[in-house]
This record gives C-alpha cells, structure tokens and sequence, in this order.
C-alpha cells in the first residue's frame, strides 16, 4: 500500500504548496492566466483569490480525511492479522503470453510514434502536435502506469529493464510533463523505500535487498538523469512557442499589458503551482450558472464514444478560447461542483475511499495493481474520478489478465 500512501501524500503535498502560494500572492495582477479564470468566473481579483483560497482548504481537509481512513485500515487489528494471507507473491510475468502480447503491442505503439514523430510532417507549433499525435499520446498515457507496474512487480531483471526502457522512450515522446514527477515519485522513489521497507523487515537476509537497492539506486541515478534531460529540452521548447506567440496572447488583452519573458521563470513556476486551485473556483462558479458536462459526458469522452467536450475539456476551452486542444485541471473539487450539490468535501473524500477500496480489494486476491491505483489517486486528484476511471478500468483489467494464473490459483490457496 506504499504507492496508495504516496499517491495521496503528493496531492496533499501539492495542495498545500498552492494553498500557501495562494494565500501569499494577495497580488494576483502580475498572473495573466489565472486572471483570465478570474475574467470567465466574472469576479473580481480579491474575490477570486478568496474562492481559490477556499478550494484549497476544502481539497486539503478531503485529502486529509482519506488518509486517516487509510491509516485507520493499516493500523487496525483485522489488517494486521490478515498481513500474511494479503502478501503480494513474487511475479515473474515472461511466462504470459498475455504478458509478451502486451509487450509487443507497446514496441509497436513506440515505433509506429518514433516513426511518425520524425518521418512525419515537420510540426513546430506544439498545439498541433498535439493534435496530431492525440492517439499515439492518449494510448501511451494509458499503458505507461501498466509498465511502471510491471517495473515494480517483476523479479525478473530482464523483463524491469524491458519495462524501463519503454518507459525512458514513452517519456521523451510524452507532451506531459506530469508523467516525469509520476515516474520519479512512484518508480524511483517509492520503490526505493519499498525496497528498504523490505530490508527492514527481513533483516536476516539484508544482503539479498542490499543488492537489489544498490541495483534500483543505480538505476534510479540513470532514469533521473535522462528525465531531468528530457524535461529541459521540453520546457525549451514550450518557452520559444509561448515567446513566439505572446505578442497577441488574450493574456496580454486580458491584463491590458504585454507578457514579458521572466527569465527567472519563478512568476511562470508560482502560477502553474497556483492555478489549479483557480481552475477549480472556477468550475464551481461557472456551474452556478451554466451546465456543466455530466460524468456520463466525461466517461463517454474518454471512450472515444462522444465528441462533446467532457469537464476539463470544457473548462479549458473557456479560458483559451483560441487554443481549443488541451484540458483544465480542476481537481476533485471542481468535478464535485458539476456533478453534485453537496459539499465538495464529501466528494474528494468518497472519491479517496473508493480508490483505496480498489487498492486494498487487489491486495487480498494477491494482484499488483497498488501503484497503478496510486498514480490514478494522483490522477483523479488533478482531474477528477470520472476522468480516470475509464483508464483505470482498462489498466486493472488488463494487469488482472497478464496475472490470470498465478491470481486463480493464489486465490483457491487463500480459500
């Protein structure tokens, strides 16, 4: 359960960094995106700061209700006693022919993207790209949570060196950046106390573990590495576009001033920490007044079965009305508001039970899926449980698949 715990740690983590960001910068004036929110919300700056404000108290304490539902279950007396019978087997996954189908089809997805990413046509303005390779990045956005599962679970050395390579490639074609942090957090960090947790409690044969962290912080060296590489030339990119097009930006309409570059990159860096909690405000204001997208909208979407817009599509067309392709992040609290009355509380609150519900399900029939539940807590925080639940269905049901035989019979043994 240490990729639950993480999963839900990084939201409050990331909550209360914007919290405190939010309630620093009384001044939101010098931040030409959230003012823009504040424009489509039609509220004042103060107002709008205090909405934000509230957002963010609200997710926090939801956030922080879940964990202590979490801790509760860990420390309880029925967990402990079952610990044994709950223990994840050791997997090796060669032996699956589902295992080698799914590999397969992810060397395919990354050539097929390779080749078309550079034989392609020469695209320079990032929002086409994005267009134009959607499939290839909504297809890689859903298997690279798989593989770092199977990263974490496989005893074979052979088949986490396989898994890792395909995730270094997926991430240096990714266009989201969220997926570096979810693959230093869950697959270099997490693991690595995993692994000392697992030293800790078989202290007599340490050396086995010893090796396997030594091995793992070797790796992890090489993966931040090649991460932190990847990011730079990303971000590189992302400013000469944002330089290019910030002479007529609705930024500069909005704020009645130009966009000047900010070298130090800490304005960009305090506002991309911040919006969120705007973008979330927002949601709640705009459904006062508008309808929003359903959850069946959202789901349907996700499915490829509806060309509306689904909740942090719509969103974010109504802030950047000139760039139609990218989503909004409006977390929990923002899908509370366009999906129920109550108060968002009880929303981010249910949605954390229901993916620890998941995770401790998958823990007593003895199948790995705890980091793939984790990063959708990581997920879902940012987007909302309807956003992740088509995909985390798709994920779980494919991890059960590759793990068929050993998962039947681990189960007719606990019975």
């Amino acid at each position: 359960m240490i990729y639950v715990f993480g999963g839900l740690l990084l939201a409050i983590a990331y909550t209360t960094l914007a919290l405190a960001l939010a309630i620093w910068n009384v001044d939101i004036t010098p931040f030409g995106d959230i003012l823009i929110s504040c424009h489509v919300s039609a509220l004042e700056p103060s107002e709008c700061r205090k909405l934000a404000i509230n957002a963010g108290w609200e997710t926090a304490l939801g956030l922080l209700a879940g964990l202590l539902c979490l801790v509760t279950f860990q420390l309880s007396r029925d967990a402990r006693h079952r610990y044994q019978a709950w223990r994840i087997p050791s997997y090796t996954f060669q032996r699956s022919f589902l295992y080698q189908l799914f590999m397969l089809f992810i060397i395919l997805l990354v050539a097929i993207h390779l080749f078309y990413r550079f034989d392609g046509p020469m695209i320079v303005n990032r929002t086409m790209m994005l267009s134009h390779e959607s499939r290839f990045a909504s297809l890689e956005n859903l298997c690279w949570p798989i593989l770092l599962q199977l990263f974490v679970a496989d005893k074979s050395r052979t088949g986490r060196y396989l898994a890792l390579v395909l995730l270094v490639t997926i991430a240096s074609l990714t266009f989201y950046r969220a997926m570096y942090i979810a693959l230093l957090v869950f697959g270099v960090g997490l693991f690595a106390l995993e692994i000392m947790h697992r030293c800790w409690r078989h202290r007599a044969r340490w050396r086995k573990y010893v090796y396997a962290l030594g091995e793992h912080s070797l790796v992890g060296l090489v993966l931040v590495i090649l991460i932190f590489a990847t990011a730079v030339s990303d971000s590189s990119m992302r400013r000469s576009y944002v330089k290019s097009e910030s002479a007529d930006s609705p930024v500069a309409r909005v704020t009645e001033q130009p966009v000047v570059e900010d070298h130090s990159g800490q304005r960009r860096m305090v506002q991309r920490i911040m919006f969120p909690l705007y973008q979330a405000s927002m949601a709640k204001q705009i459904s006062l007044s508008t309808e929003l997208p359903s959850a069946t909208q959202t789901i349907a979407r996700k499915f490829r079965l509806s060309g509306e817009p689904n909740l942090n599509e719509f969103l974010y067309r109504s802030l950047y009305e000139y760039d139609p392709v990218g989503q909004a992040v409006s977390l929990f609290y923002g899908e509370a508001a366009a999906s129920t009355a109550l108060r968002p509380f009880y929303w981010i609150l249910a949605s954390c039970i229901i993916l620890i519900s998941v995770a401790i399900v998958g823990q007593r029939i003895a199948v790995p899926i705890g980091l793939v539940v984790g990063v959708a807590l990581w997920r879902g925080y940012q987007g909302g449980l309807f956003d992740i639940l088509p995909a985390l269905i798709i994920q779980l049901v494919t991890i059960i698949a590759i793990t068929s035989p050993r998962f039947f019979l681990y189960l007719n043994r606990v019975h």
